[in-house]
Formats: C-alpha cells, structure tokens, sequence
C-alpha cells in the first residue's frame, strides 16, 4: 500500500485494460513478419542476387540424345553362359534379357569407344561422366544423352559414339558366335545319346507296368464321375417319387373303401364324381317322389330305380378307376426306382474298378513322372541346341551377324535451347528459397526478442495500463537545430503532439490521475525516452493554462538545460539541496519560452546525489512546488541505473514508467516496475515510446483498441497537418456540397 491507500505492483488486483492473452492467430504471425520485412526483403534479394549471377557467368550448357532399341530376340540361357558368364546356366528368359541391357549400357561408355570419340573430334575433355545411359523402365529402349557446351558438336559427338559402340558390337558378337557355334555343337553331340537313352528307359517303364494311356504326369484318381453323380441323384429323386406314389395308392384305397372321399382331395374335387353325386341326389329324389305317387311295382317306379342303380354303379366305376390310376402311378415310380437303383449299382462297381486302376498308376507314378520329367528336360536342351546352331550357321555363312535386333530409334539432333543454367527456374527457387529462410529468421529472431512492442506486452508483463503511445520522433531544421523533445512546439497538429494530448488526457481524467499534481517520468534504462516524455507532458499540461514547474531530477547526466538552449544548468536543484552556490529558488527557476512552465535544471553535478534526493529538504522543496505550482514533473535517472528514482517516487503523486517499443527488455522492465513498488511508490502506468505502427506489423495485429486509436490519429494528423490543410479543405468543400449556390 502507498501513501494514497492504493495497492500497487502485480498483485493490484486491477482489472486487465486489455483483453485476455488469446492463442496466436494467423494475423499475429503476419505481424511479426510485417514488424521485420527488411530482414525478408534483405534474405530474398542475396538468394536472388547470388542465383541470378551465379547463373548469368555460367556458359550454357547444351544437352542432346539419341534413342536405341535393344532387344536380343534368339539369346537364351545357354548363349549367354557361353558369350558373358558361365554363372548364367540357369538364369530364366527375362533375367538373361536384364543382364543383356546392363552390360550393353555399360559397354556404351566402354574406355574404347570413349577413347576412340575423343581421337575423332580431338577433345581430350570428353570422359564417360559427361554422357548418361538411361533404359527406359518396361520396354527394351535406351536413351544416351550428352551435355556440351557447343550445340551443334554435342549431336555429332553422340551420334558418332553410337555409331562406335554398334561398330564393336558387331565385332564382339562376330567372334562370339563362332565360340558359340563350337560349343553348341559339341554339347549336342553328348545329349544326343542321352536323349536316345532316356526314352527308352520311359517306354521300358510303361511297357513293364502297362501305363500306356498315361500320356501325363497329372493324372490322379478323382472318387467319382459324371455319370455316377447323374444316377445318384436320379435315384434319389425316384425314391422320393416312388414314396409319394405308394402313400397316394394307399390313402386313394383306404378312403374308397371306408367311403371317405373327402380324405383324398384328388377324388373330392373330381368334377366328374361331384356331378354324378348330384345326379344321384336327384334321382334317389325322384325315385321318393314317384313311390309316393303310383307305389312301389309301377313301371315309372322301376325306370327311377334303374337310374339310380346306373349313376350308383357309375360313381363306383370312377373309384376304381382312381385306384387303378393310383396304382399305375405307384408301379411306375417302382420300376424307376430299381430301375435307377441297379444302374448305381454297375457305376459303382465299374468306379471301384477304374480306382483299383488309378490305385495301380499311383504306386507307379512317382517313378514314371521321374522318367517323364528327364527325358523332356534332356529332350528341350537338345532341341535348342540344334536351332541355335542352324541360326548361328546361317549367320556366320552369310557373313552376317546374328540378329540382336539392335539399332537407332532417333538419332541425337541439335538442341536449340540449353539446359543450364535454367535462370527462370533458378531465381523463382531462390526467391522461394529466400522467402522462407527470411520468414523463418524473422520468426527466429522474434522468438529471441524479449523487448517489449505492443501494449499487449506491457499489460502482460508489467500488470500496468498503457497510458499512451509515442510515435518516433527525429529532430528538424536543415541541421537538427530543434531538440526532437520540442516537436510539439513545433508541430503542435502532429500525430507526436496529438499523443502527447492524449496521455495528458489519461492522466488527468482517469480515475488514478484524479488530484494528480507531482509526476515523476523515469524509464528501466538509459535511451528509453523518459526526457522526450517528461518534456512533452510538461508542455502540454502547461498548454492547458495550469501553472507547471519541471525538474531535472537526473544530478548524474542532466539534460533539460540543454533542451532548451539555456547554456548551463547552474543554478539548479543541486545547489539549493546542498546549500552551495546560488541556493536562491527564484533564481534557479527559468523561463524556458513556453506560456505557464517554467524549468528548474539540476545544477552542479554533486558527488552525493542519492542522498541529496532523498534528503529532508528534498522532501521540504517538493512539498513547496506543489503548493506553488499546479502541476511539477520530475525527469529522473534510469530506475536500473540508480536508485534516484526510487527515492524521489515516494514523495510524489504519480510515476510514470516509459518503456521503449522494440528496445526496453521484458525483464529490465518488471525489475523497474518491482523496485518502483517496493518503494511503495504509485505508478499510474506506462508510456510506449517509439511505437512505430505504420511500420511495424504489430500494432496493426494487436487487437481492435489499436486499429481504432491510430486510425483516429492518423486521421488527426493528416487533417491538421499545416502543408496539408488547405488541401483536405478544399476535398471536403467538394465531398459536402458546401459552397454551392441553389
């Protein structure tokens, strides 16, 4: 607590003035980037400036390139272990057509033929590294390239080394033919006999054994046949049917004779049975009825009775009739069934016999497929030896050489453009290049950086309110005669004077600033700007009409009598504290030029200037310039420098803390701000010098407080500005209509 009762320093419990830290957002990240975009132009003009002439002073380099078709159509296995490699006996077809192409790539750029190049052009400087072999995956293709630095020589240069290697091609598979050729023949002559030998030792085997219908080794016995399937699935069927049969004869049976028509559906809903049992029912009625009237012997009586006994004996005719059908149906499915039954029988029995065959073949097959499988292999060897030799025969009796189906697909041509340097693709990489390594250093050194820039910065790290925003500031006149600390004299509509009315603003109608009448400015260290503030609020209080005294506090490198030209700093404070000298207030007091303040400069620097600040007539001078004047504002020394400025806190009303964007350390700042409250002193709060927001990223990025403030100041300054006054004037008469006559 100081001496006001207010709570000071971290733990103030004062709420933020700024939102809550929030995650980065993207527009954070530009701002950092945006805050240093020297460091990125810088990095991507060296990447471009060095590709660029790195590429422009390098001779141009030319490439051209001919295609071949490799294919070696009639090489086998054995050709190739007699021509390259004994170790390729058993390679297969496409393994032997991989080691073809290797060894003709490698024979391209052999030392001869690149020797023989080198003699016919005379360019000692030609060697193999300069040519590149490059099969094209899949296909038989090869493509030879060469880089030069002469465009037409570079298509000569590979085509004559093509035509070289097909040259030595020719003679190299000239004499590996007639190698060949005598060896094939003498490997034919002994297979020949073992040939003869091997099929006789397998028609020996099936002669023995009677495996004559064996004409494979991938005969085996299966279980079963097509037919045995067949009749076991129409015996199954006839048995099913034959039951269905049997069960309908029966119950047909039973109910014809226990006269229960109505159990067999079949009979039931006969149409003829039910009309004949109506024509029953009327004749029996008839017969009623005629009794009735003529009794029972007249002749009409008898003929009614006939009629009866007829559709009675009918009605039986179609019962039986049902049971005949019946019993047709059920001997039917019968005869089927055994019918089926001894067809199974004999295709079973003809199947265990045909197993009993194969049961046969089984135990001999091992041995027969063994057989089999040397006669074919000696057989296929000896049949491609006596084609390769008819081949190389007719080759070699020709005078021709075997046909590898080797030539030129494309011939090399003259390129017309070159290959290196590829400026436009070198620079737009070094461009690329240079924008990220210049973001990512950017990033880097931000994320080293621990000034403070915004202020964000100052409410997170120093808990304290912003009071306002300094712009940079450098001195004018044609030689910097104005002192950068009277600018606002002499731009009173600047943005610099307008901030200035701001923090005056801050101060006096915020609710800290209430009663505020003795303000001390000091900073963490030198250079941050805490002279240029006290000046400038000094200033603009004075311009308010309010009676104000500002005090070169700083014994140690006093500065305010220089700011205002006034020559020497004597008399001033140092005398009247250490009772040296001039001790007289009024004449230490100096007029400085501007209405209502007046400056009392340090004096002589003294050896003892901490305890002369903190003296009792310190404390006695402090108290009698509060009640002279309306306001007093004390320029102290640096916090981290002295402990002037502590001790001249304790007795004042208000400290300000000036903190310089981009230079005042995070750290340097909180240790000021703790020393300043462990002295119980009352710090109202922050100024951000040097807040340059058109050029930095941050400001822009920080939040929606800031783009409003300096939207509004920008505004204020190009509105107010004397050279453009007159202009803005003239854009608003225009915009508004006024001035015109109705």
């Amino acid at each position: 607590m100081n001496e006001t009762g207010m709570q000071t320093g971290p733990q103030s419990g004062r709420v933020p003035f700024f939102p809550e830290e929030q995650t980065p957002h993207l527009k954070d990240y530009i701002g950092k980037i945006l805050a240093r975009r020297w460091i990125v132009v810088t990095v991507v003009f060296a990447c471009v400036t060095g590709t660029a002439v790195y590429d422009f002073i390098q001779a141009p380099i030319y490439r051209s390139q001919c295609r071949l078709e490799l294919q070696p159509s009639t090489m086998n296995s054995e050709e190739a272990k007699a021509a390259y490699d004994p170790t390729l006996r058993e390679l297969g077809t496409t393994a032997i057509f991989n080691a073809f192409l290797e060894t003709q790539c490698e024979l391209m750029l052999s030392d001869k033929v690149i020797e023989r190049t080198n003699e016919h052009f005379d360019s000692p400087g030609l060697s193999k590294e300069l040519f590149n072999v490059s099969p094209l995956e899949g296909t038989f293709l090869v493509d030879i390239s060469f880089q030069w630095t002469d465009p037409a020589q570079t298509a000569e240069i590979v085509n004559f080394l093509i035509q070289t290697y097909l040259e030595e091609f020719q003679k190299r598979t000239q004499t590996v033919d007639r190698g060949t050729l005598a060896i094939k023949r003498d490997r034919a002559e002994d297979l020949a006999p073992k040939v003869t030998e091997k099929f006789e030792s397998l028609q020996a085997f099936k002669t023995e054994k009677g495996l004559f219908f064996v004409e494979s080794e991938s005969q085996q016995w299966t279980g079963s046949s097509p037919r045995h399937d067949n009749l076991l699935l129409a015996h199954s069927e006839a048995e099913l049917q034959l039951e269905e049969a049997q069960n309908s004869f029966e119950n047909i049976e039973a109910a014809i004779a226990d006269d229960r028509l109505e159990d067999v559906p079949e009979i039931f809903e006969s149409g003829t049975i039910n009309r004949l049992k109506i024509d029953l029912v009327q004749a029996q009625l008839e017969l009623t009825s005629v009794k009735k009237e003529f009794g029972s012997i007249h002749p009409e009586v008898k003929s009614a009775q006939a009629n009866v006994d007829y559709i009675v004996s009918w009605i039986g005719l179609e019962k039986k009739a049902f049971v005949a059908l019946a019993r047709s149906r059920y001997e039917i499915a019968r005869n089927r069934a055994e019918k089926l039954d001894t067809l199974l029988k004999e295709e079973s029995r003809r199947l265990d016999e045909e197993k009993k065959k194969y049961e046969e073949i089984a135990r001999n097959s091992g041995e027969y497929n063994r057989l089999f499988k040397d006669y074919t292999d000696v057989e296929g060897r000896y049949s491609g030896l006596l084609r390769d030799i008819a081949e190389l025969e007719l080759a070699l009796a020709t005078g021709g050489k075997k046909d590898h189906n080797i030539h030129i697909v494309s011939e090399a041509k003259v390129p017309r453009t070159s290959v290196k340097p590829q400026k436009s693709r070198d620079i737009t990489l070094a461009a690329i290049m240079g924008l990220v390594l210049g973001i990512g250093l950017c990033l880097l050194i931000d994320y080293l950086d621990t000034t403070i820039k915004t202020g964000e910065d100052v409410e997170r790290e120093l808990d304290l309110p912003t009071l306002g925003y300094v712009p940079p500031i450098s001195p004018i006149g044609s030689n910097g005669s104005v002192a950068a600390e009277l600018l606002v004299l002499e731009k009173p509509r600047s943005l610099l004077a307008e901030s200035f009315r701001s923090i005056r603003t801050s101060l006096m109608f915020s609710k800290a600033g209430r009663g505020l009448k003795s303000i001390l400015v000091t900073s963490a260290l030198p250079l941050e700007g805490k002279t240029v503030v006290s000046v400038n609020i000094a200033i603009t209080l004075a311009q308010t009409g309010k009676k104000v005294l500002l005090i070169d506090t700083d014994l140690r490198r006093p500065r305010l009598h220089k700011v205002f030209n006034l020559g020497s700093s004597e008399p001033g404070l140092s005398n009247i504290l250490a009772g040296q000298g001039e001790t007289s207030l009024e004449a230490a007091l100096r007029h400085v030029g501007v209405d209502n303040l007046r400056l009392l400069p340090s004096g002589p620097h003294p050896p003892n200037p901490a305890e002369l600040l903190g003296s009792d007539k310190m404390k006695e001078l402090t108290k009698l310039m509060t009640e002279r004047f309306d306001h007093v504002v004390f320029d102290t020394p640096p916090t981290m420098n002295a402990t002037d400025a502590a001790i001249v806190a304790q007795d004042v009303d208000g400290v300000i803390l000036v903190v310089r964007s981009f230079k005042t350390d995070k750290e340097m700042a909180s240790r000021a701000h703790y020393i300043l409250s462990d002295a119980q002193a009352r710090v109202l709060g922050a100024v951000l010098n040097n807040a340059d927001v058109p050029r930095s990223g941050y400001y822009g990025y920080s939040g929606k407080y800031y783009d409003r403030y300096y939207r509004y100041y920008h505004t204020y300054d190009y509105y107010y500005s004397d050279d453009k006054t007159q202009v803005v004037r003239k854009r608003m008469r225009r915009k508004t209509g006024a001035g015109k006559t109705t």
